[in-house]
Protein backbone atom coordinates (compact mmCIF):
# COMPACT_ATOMS: atom_id res chain seq x y z
CA UNK A 1 0.00 0.00 0.00
CA UNK A 2 2.75 2.80 0.94
CA UNK A 3 4.30 2.39 -2.56
CA UNK A 4 1.37 2.53 -4.05
CA UNK A 5 0.37 5.42 -2.26
CA UNK A 6 4.11 6.63 -2.54
CA UNK A 7 3.25 7.07 -6.74
CA UNK A 8 0.74 8.59 -6.88
CA UNK A 9 1.23 12.15 -8.59
CA UNK A 10 0.06 14.45 -5.53
CA UNK A 11 0.97 15.67 -2.15
CA UNK A 12 -1.47 13.23 0.65
CA UNK A 13 -1.39 13.14 4.31
CA UNK A 14 -2.43 9.55 6.10
CA UNK A 15 -4.57 10.05 8.85
CA UNK A 16 -5.00 6.65 9.62
CA UNK A 17 -3.65 3.87 10.31
CA UNK A 18 -0.95 5.05 12.32
CA UNK A 19 1.16 1.83 10.63
CA UNK A 20 0.68 3.08 7.58
CA UNK A 21 2.28 6.72 8.09
CA UNK A 22 5.49 4.52 9.81
CA UNK A 23 5.76 2.58 6.26
CA UNK A 24 5.73 5.50 4.20
CA UNK A 25 8.26 7.17 6.67
CA UNK A 26 10.39 3.99 6.22
CA UNK A 27 9.82 4.10 2.86
CA UNK A 28 10.90 7.86 2.49
CA UNK A 29 14.07 7.08 4.76
CA UNK A 30 14.89 4.18 1.82
CA UNK A 31 14.48 6.28 -0.99
CA UNK A 32 16.58 8.78 0.26
CA UNK A 33 19.24 6.87 1.29
CA UNK A 34 19.33 5.54 -2.24
CA UNK A 35 19.55 9.25 -3.70
CA UNK A 36 21.96 9.91 -1.33
CA UNK A 37 20.41 12.31 0.43
CA UNK A 38 18.55 12.12 4.19
CA UNK A 39 14.74 13.30 4.73
CA UNK A 40 13.53 14.08 8.77
CA UNK A 41 10.28 13.37 9.29
CA UNK A 42 8.12 16.27 7.96
CA UNK A 43 10.53 17.82 5.35
CA UNK A 44 11.00 17.28 1.86
CA UNK A 45 14.03 16.08 0.07
CA UNK A 46 16.56 18.85 -1.70
CA UNK A 47 18.86 18.37 -4.63
CA UNK A 48 22.49 18.97 -4.00
CA UNK A 49 22.21 22.67 -4.75
CA UNK A 50 19.53 22.87 -2.21
CA UNK A 51 16.71 23.60 -3.66
CA UNK A 52 13.80 21.53 -3.26
CA UNK A 53 13.05 19.07 -5.18
CA UNK A 54 9.97 18.46 -6.98
CA UNK A 55 9.83 14.81 -8.86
Amino acid sequence: MARSLAALPFDFEVLHPPELNQELARLAASLARRAGTTVARGQHAQGSEGRERND
